[in-house]
Protein backbone atom coordinates (compact mmCIF):
# COMPACT_ATOMS: atom_id res chain seq x y z
CA UNK A 1 0.00 0.00 0.00
CA UNK A 2 1.12 3.34 -1.36
CA UNK A 3 -1.57 5.75 0.17
CA UNK A 4 -4.96 6.05 1.31
CA UNK A 5 -7.44 8.63 -0.49
CA UNK A 6 -11.04 9.49 -0.11
CA UNK A 7 -12.77 9.34 -4.12
CA UNK A 8 -15.28 12.18 -4.55
CA UNK A 9 -19.06 10.96 -4.65
CA UNK A 10 -19.66 11.57 -8.44
CA UNK A 11 -17.01 7.83 -8.64
CA UNK A 12 -18.80 5.92 -6.35
CA UNK A 13 -21.94 4.69 -7.46
CA UNK A 14 -24.49 3.62 -4.76
CA UNK A 15 -28.00 4.82 -4.00
CA UNK A 16 -28.32 6.64 -0.14
CA UNK A 17 -31.23 6.60 1.29
CA UNK A 18 -32.97 10.31 1.98
CA UNK A 19 -31.83 12.21 5.11
CA UNK A 20 -35.32 12.27 6.39
CA UNK A 21 -35.04 8.70 7.11
CA UNK A 22 -31.64 8.68 8.27
CA UNK A 23 -31.08 8.07 12.13
CA UNK A 24 -29.95 10.63 14.29
CA UNK A 25 -27.38 8.45 16.22
CA UNK A 26 -24.28 8.43 14.45
CA UNK A 27 -23.30 5.51 15.74
CA UNK A 28 -26.35 4.03 13.67
CA UNK A 29 -25.82 5.96 10.22
CA UNK A 30 -25.30 2.82 8.43
CA UNK A 31 -25.26 4.29 4.86
CA UNK A 32 -22.91 7.01 5.91
CA UNK A 33 -20.43 4.20 7.49
CA UNK A 34 -20.54 2.14 4.19
CA UNK A 35 -20.18 5.32 2.12
CA UNK A 36 -17.10 6.15 3.96
CA UNK A 37 -15.68 2.73 3.86
CA UNK A 38 -16.74 2.55 0.19
CA UNK A 39 -14.89 5.89 -0.83
CA UNK A 40 -11.76 4.85 1.00
CA UNK A 41 -8.88 3.43 -1.22
CA UNK A 42 -5.70 2.56 -1.21
CA UNK A 43 -3.32 3.49 -3.63
CA UNK A 44 -1.44 0.13 -5.02
CA UNK A 45 1.32 1.60 -7.53
CA UNK A 46 -0.46 4.36 -8.95
CA UNK A 47 -3.56 2.04 -8.70
CA UNK A 48 -6.96 3.07 -6.41
CA UNK A 49 -8.30 -0.13 -4.87
CA UNK A 50 -10.89 -0.39 -2.05
CA UNK A 51 -9.62 -0.47 1.13
CA UNK A 52 -12.48 -2.50 2.45
CA UNK A 53 -11.59 -5.34 0.31
CA UNK A 54 -7.56 -4.82 -0.29
CA UNK A 55 -6.36 -3.70 2.71
CA UNK A 56 -5.42 -6.27 6.11
CA UNK A 57 -7.24 -6.53 8.83
CA UNK A 58 -5.07 -4.10 10.83
CA UNK A 59 -5.42 -1.58 8.15
CA UNK A 60 -8.90 -1.96 8.52
CA UNK A 61 -9.08 -1.53 11.93
CA UNK A 62 -6.96 1.37 12.54
CA UNK A 63 -9.17 3.00 9.39
CA UNK A 64 -12.12 2.75 10.86
CA UNK A 65 -10.96 3.77 14.05
CA UNK A 66 -9.23 6.61 13.37
CA UNK A 67 -12.02 8.99 13.38
CA UNK A 68 -13.65 8.10 16.67
CA UNK A 69 -10.11 8.17 18.12
CA UNK A 70 -9.70 11.53 16.84
CA UNK A 71 -13.45 12.56 17.55
CA UNK A 72 -13.04 11.30 21.18
CA UNK A 73 -9.96 13.17 22.10
CA UNK A 74 -11.21 16.57 20.66
CA UNK A 75 -14.90 16.63 21.84
CA UNK A 76 -13.53 14.93 25.29
CA UNK A 77 -15.50 11.95 24.92
CA UNK A 78 -15.53 8.39 26.04
CA UNK A 79 -14.11 5.59 23.86
CA UNK A 80 -14.90 2.15 24.18
CA UNK A 81 -12.94 -1.17 22.39
CA UNK A 82 -12.76 -4.03 22.73
CA UNK A 83 -9.71 -5.64 21.88
CA UNK A 84 -8.13 -2.26 20.67
CA UNK A 85 -4.60 -5.07 20.04
CA UNK A 86 -6.43 -7.02 17.64
CA UNK A 87 -4.54 -7.06 14.29
CA UNK A 88 -2.80 -3.87 15.17
CA UNK A 89 1.05 -4.01 15.48
CA UNK A 90 1.66 -3.21 19.12
CA UNK A 91 3.73 -0.44 18.51
CA UNK A 92 0.50 1.39 17.01
CA UNK A 93 -1.48 0.08 20.23
CA UNK A 94 0.52 1.70 22.25
CA UNK A 95 0.59 5.08 20.61
CA UNK A 96 -3.15 5.01 20.27
CA UNK A 97 -3.16 4.52 24.45
CA UNK A 98 -0.66 7.58 24.88
CA UNK A 99 -2.92 9.95 23.11
CA UNK A 100 -5.01 9.22 25.19
CA UNK A 101 -2.87 9.21 28.43
CA UNK A 102 -0.98 12.07 28.49
CA UNK A 103 -1.04 15.36 29.86
CA UNK A 104 -2.29 17.11 26.88
CA UNK A 105 -5.81 15.52 27.05
CA UNK A 106 -7.65 16.36 29.68
CA UNK A 107 -11.34 15.07 28.83
CA UNK A 108 -11.37 12.18 26.70
CA UNK A 109 -11.21 8.22 28.30
CA UNK A 110 -10.86 5.37 26.59
CA UNK A 111 -11.39 1.98 28.21
CA UNK A 112 -10.42 -1.05 26.47
CA UNK A 113 -9.75 -4.62 26.53
CA UNK A 114 -6.36 -6.04 25.50
CA UNK A 115 -4.19 -9.44 25.37
CA UNK A 116 -1.07 -7.80 25.22
CA UNK A 117 0.66 -7.69 28.26
CA UNK A 118 3.54 -4.84 26.98
CA UNK A 119 0.53 -2.43 27.62
CA UNK A 120 0.60 -2.99 31.38
CA UNK A 121 3.98 -0.88 31.76
CA UNK A 122 3.20 0.75 34.69
CA UNK A 123 6.94 2.82 34.46
CA UNK A 124 6.01 4.37 31.23
CA UNK A 125 2.20 3.49 29.92
CA UNK A 126 -0.06 3.24 32.62
CA UNK A 127 -0.95 4.18 36.22
CA UNK A 128 -1.67 0.60 38.55
CA UNK A 129 -5.38 2.16 39.13
CA UNK A 130 -5.67 2.07 35.21
CA UNK A 131 -4.98 -1.60 34.95
CA UNK A 132 -7.85 -4.12 35.91
CA UNK A 133 -8.20 -7.59 35.56
CA UNK A 134 -10.78 -10.09 34.41
CA UNK A 135 -10.20 -13.62 36.03
CA UNK A 136 -12.33 -16.80 35.64
CA UNK A 137 -12.56 -20.07 37.54
CA UNK A 138 -15.36 -22.48 38.23
CA UNK A 139 -17.12 -20.09 40.74
CA UNK A 140 -17.57 -16.92 38.76
CA UNK A 141 -15.93 -14.16 37.17
CA UNK A 142 -14.18 -11.66 38.98
CA UNK A 143 -12.95 -8.06 38.33
CA UNK A 144 -10.10 -6.07 40.12
CA UNK A 145 -7.57 -3.30 39.73
CA UNK A 146 -4.19 -3.49 40.03
CA UNK A 147 -4.35 -1.28 42.30
CA UNK A 148 -5.75 -3.58 45.14
CA UNK A 149 -2.05 -4.99 45.33
CA UNK A 150 -0.18 -3.19 47.36
CA UNK A 151 3.52 -3.12 48.01
CA UNK A 152 3.22 -5.50 51.26
CA UNK A 153 2.37 -7.81 48.40
CA UNK A 154 5.24 -6.90 46.32
CA UNK A 155 4.07 -4.79 43.79
CA UNK A 156 4.89 -1.46 43.62
CA UNK A 157 5.18 1.19 40.95
CA UNK A 158 8.55 0.30 40.15
CA UNK A 159 7.73 -3.43 39.84
CA UNK A 160 8.40 -5.75 36.51
CA UNK A 161 3.88 -5.88 35.69
CA UNK A 162 4.50 -7.81 33.23
CA UNK A 163 6.83 -10.83 35.17
CA UNK A 164 4.44 -10.56 37.88
CA UNK A 165 1.20 -11.17 35.35
CA UNK A 166 3.52 -14.38 33.38
CA UNK A 167 4.60 -16.00 36.80
CA UNK A 168 0.47 -15.72 37.48
CA UNK A 169 0.78 -14.04 40.73
CA UNK A 170 -1.50 -11.47 39.64
CA UNK A 171 -3.77 -14.05 38.47
CA UNK A 172 -6.37 -13.37 35.71
CA UNK A 173 -4.23 -15.92 33.22
CA UNK A 174 -6.10 -18.87 31.16
CA UNK A 175 -6.30 -22.33 31.85
CA UNK A 176 -4.25 -23.80 29.19
CA UNK A 177 -5.98 -27.24 30.16
CA UNK A 178 -8.65 -25.70 28.19
CA UNK A 179 -6.62 -26.98 24.75
CA UNK A 180 -6.29 -30.09 25.77
CA UNK A 181 -9.85 -30.14 26.97
CA UNK A 182 -10.80 -29.02 23.39
CA UNK A 183 -8.74 -31.71 21.61
CA UNK A 184 -10.09 -34.40 23.59
CA UNK A 185 -13.64 -33.52 22.97
CA UNK A 186 -12.36 -33.99 19.39
CA UNK A 187 -10.80 -37.41 19.59
CA UNK A 188 -14.25 -38.75 21.88
CA UNK A 189 -16.49 -37.47 19.21
CA UNK A 190 -18.78 -40.26 18.54
CA UNK A 191 -20.08 -40.24 14.91
CA UNK A 192 -23.63 -40.05 15.20
CA UNK A 193 -25.79 -42.60 12.57
CA UNK A 194 -27.16 -41.11 9.43
CA UNK A 195 -30.77 -42.29 8.56
CA UNK A 196 -30.85 -43.40 5.22
CA UNK A 197 -34.59 -43.31 5.04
Amino acid sequence: MDDFEYVDMDKVHVKMDSDEEKPEEKALDISEQIMDQIRLVSVYRGVAVPSVLFDSTGTKKIAALASYIVEGIEQGRILVVDELDSSIHFKLTRAIVAMFNNELNTNAQMIFTVHDINLMDCKKMLRKEQIWFVHKDDTGIYVYSLAQFTAQQGVRDTTDIMEKYRKGILGALPDPELIQSLLSLKGNRKEVPVDDE
